[in-house]
């Protein structure tokens, strides 16, 4: 191997071109982010040296106030591109509770080729009293560790020491895995694409990374294995509302359905004895549990003439029921519900008493469920805004991490087997991005961005500033980007803020979190950056508008099949319901006389004076009413704009008060999810687009 030397080094098989941010192996090119390759230059510049992940982050982030978990991105993120198995690392080895350690042998490097590397020739080429700065750091270095292992081990909330390895790469869309019995196989659904309906059923042996397409042309969904390891199970659609769940013999590869539905089939889980099935299937505009009783037949016996069994529905405490899994001795069913606001509750039903019993109620939204032993389940998804991997006991309730998420990484779908120690995890991630058309007054949004979530942009067109929600930090936080540069606003760790609302003076800010089932509402100070106020609102809601003496907030809220608007007293907190069947747009006039606000049964923008009298201003077309959402509709003293979807397009139209004509101002793609309408010298839109979503599978042992 060569050594380091001008702008590239060599490293084994690859070469590294630091200044260029990417590696290349055989002609393929890897590229990374800066800081990542940074991680990997200072790593190989501490060769055999245990480095803490609070050292790495002093060194590479050292003005920048951020979570460890973006050190472990980095390590994740250079072991994929290497193929670093971290079991049996070749170049980076993680020391449990002290940090890493570059272990690949390299020839000596010199100091004049060690100040090639970018940003590190200050850091590494500091020699002075050199060996008494070793003596300090041995130390120092000594203390920290034991100080770590101390809490390491005292702690209760943090997450085990589990390694991850990747199982599939972003090449492909992976999802819905199932882990054979041994652990030494998984099931999985590929997709070209993550809007692909038609997809591919693929069993992958772990260890040799060999693929076999076991089906492929219709729309395959949530496969399982037998416990005994004989079969294996799947949803298998023929068209959106026809699915059936199969059964596929190992052996023979012969293919029998066990239950055919006219629903649009979820999920399933069948009993060890195959005598109970329970579906998850969407009917009467919900997610519904049902059971079908497949009474004394035994396995591999099914016939098609036996397809039509009866269907009973389970009623449920509530709406919106899915990963139906079976306990340990299959006497009751884990199911989860997610109610109104997003946040997920975990229930258990006895299957002889056909009662549901609340078991937990503090995850944020769960995206996964699997059994792992005889009182414990795996849990992933977001609690207390952390995403991850959970261990809840049956039993007792108690919930203890497993595993906590990189930022930018969503844990889904899970699958474990009790007999084996591993679980495999669907791993999701997406970058938005947000987006602009017209002559909008901020150039060079990219600089916005970044290579996670950016989204729910709104634009204060008299300092030219954009504010926006971003999970680049690990969590949600709200920011801000003018011609003076990018600058983070909040510091609240939140899951999710949704897109946020401007004053008409442009110096305080409000936005939503969401808190279990309730909204959380916060009012921000522009000017000093601080908290002027928070409160709490015991449904979802959509904030609309400030009025313009600053006084109130008007707000949409989602009530027995209805919306309604509300007017929030800040002084007071106090809200008042002012219409009813209206939301959409609740928005003072520019001299502050009249409302404007849309009267949703009858699809009209009207305007109401502070005496009640009411004018109708414009019927919006029956074909445009489907594409009305709040921040998609803006009104000025001489028109209202508004969106529409047309085909494969979004159309931003004007009507005019004065000549009452309806014209298209602007097209868009339909991929676009429009947040503001700005209205200064000239019209211009911002719009949240994904950039890329990619989904993989990650073993966890």
């Amino acid at each position: 191997m060569g050594g380091l030397g001008g702008n590239s080094f060599r490293l084994g098989e690859y070469l590294v071109l630091p200044q260029h941010n990417k590696l290349v192996l055989n002609g393929e090119e890897y590229k990374v982010e800066p800081k990542i390759m940074q991680v990997l230059c200072y790593l190989i510049s501490h060769k055999k040296e245990v480095v803490s992940r609070d050292k790495i982050a002093e060194e590479i982030w050292p003005d920048s106030v951020i979570g460890l978990e973006v050190v472990t991105r980095a390590i994740f993120e250079l072991r994929k591109i290497l193929k670093d198995d971290p079991k049996k690392p070749v170049y980076i080895e993680t020391i449990a509770r002290k940090g890493y350690c570059f272990i690949y042998e390299m020839p000596q490097i010199g100091e004049h080729t060690l100040e090639d590397m970018p940003n590190l020739k200050n850091k590494i080429s500091q020699s002075k009293s050199r060996n008494h700065l070793i003596l300090v750091l041995i130390a120092g270095f000594l203390f920290v560790s034991i100080i770590l292992w101390f809490i390491n081990e005292s702690n209760q909330g943090s997450p085990s020491h589990l390694e991850i390895r990747l199982l599939t790469d972003t090449e492909i869309y992976a999802n819905s895995p199932a882990i054979s019995p041994d652990g030494s196989q998984v099931l999985f659904i590929k997709k070209n694409n993550f809007k692909a309906t038609n997809n591919q059923l693929v069993l992958l042996d772990i260890a040799t990374q060999k693929r076999t397409v076991i089906d492929d042309g219709l729309d395959y969904r949530k496969p399982k294995w037998s416990k005994d390891n004989n079969f294996w199970y799947y949803i298998k659609c023929q068209t959106k509302t026809t699915c059936e769940v199969i059964q596929h013999e190992i052996s023979s590869a012969k293919e029998v359905s066990l239950h055919q539905v006219k629903y649009p089939l979820v999920d399933f889980a069948l009993s060890d004895n195959s005598k109970r099935l329970f579906l998850a299937l969407l009917a009467d505009n919900r997610q519904q549990l049902a059971e079908v009783n497949l009474g004394g037949v035994n396995r591999g016996e099914f016939n098609r003439g036996e397809i039509n069994r009866e269907v009973r529905f389970i009623n449920t405490p509530e709406e919106n029921n899915s990963f139906p899994t079976f306990s340990h001795d299959n006497k009751s069913l884990y199911y989860v519900s997610t109610v109104i606001g997003g946040s997920s509750h975990l229930y258990q039903y006895d299957i002889a008493s056909q009662a549901s019993t609340l078991i937990n109620d503090q995850f944020s939204r769960i995206r996964g469920l699997s059994l792992k032993d005889d009182k414990t389940l795996w849990l992933s998804g977001q609690l207390a805004g952390q995403l991850g991997i959970w261990y809840f006991n049956t039993i007792n309730k108690k919930i203890t991490p497993a595993f906590n998420s990189l930022p930018g990484h969503t844990p889904s779908q899970i699958s474990s087997h009790v007999q084996t120690d591993n679980l495999i995890y669907e791993n999701r991630t997406k970058t938005i991005n947000i987006e602009s058309a017209g002559e909008f007054a901020l150039n060079n949004l990219s600089k916005a961005n970044s290579s996670m979530i950016d989204m729910n942009a709104a634009f204060a067109p008299n300092t030219k500033t954009l504010y926006f929600s971003s999970n680049r930090s690990g969590l949600y936080e709200l920011w801000r980007y003018s011609n003076h540069g990018l600058e983070k606003v909040t510091n609240i760790q939140a899951s999710m803020i949704e897109r946020p609302i401007i004053n008409l003076q442009e110096n305080k800010i409000a936005f939503v979190t969401r808190a279990k089932t309730n909204t959380e509402m916060t009012v921000f100070d522009l000017k000093d950056n601080s908290e002027i106020s928070k409160i709490i609102l015991p449904k979802k809601v959509f904030l609309l508008s400030w009025s313009n003496d600053q006084q109130f907030i008007y707000f949409s809220a989602f009530e027995a099949g209805q919306y309604n608007i509300y007017k929030l007293n800040l002084q007071t907190s106090a809200s008042e319901k002012i219409l009813l069947n209206a939301g959409a747009i609740a928005q003072e006039s520019q001299d502050g006389s009249h409302l404007y606000y849309g009267d949703m049964l009858n699809g009209q923008l009207m305007r109401k004076s502070p005496l009640g009298e009411v004018d109708v201003m414009f019927k919006i077309p029956a074909s445009d009413l489907k594409s009305i959402m709040p921040h998609r509709l803006k009104v000025s003293d001489e028109g209202f704009y508004y969106f529409s979807s047309e085909g494969r397009t979004s159309q931003l139209k004007y009507y005019s008060f004065k000549d009452k004509t309806l014209q298209v101002h602007l097209v868009l793609p339909s991929d676009i999810f429009v947040t503001d309408i700005v209205l200064d010298k000239s019209v211009s839109v911002i719009f949240d687009r994904f950039n890329k979503v990619n989904s993989n599978l990650i073993e966890l042992h």
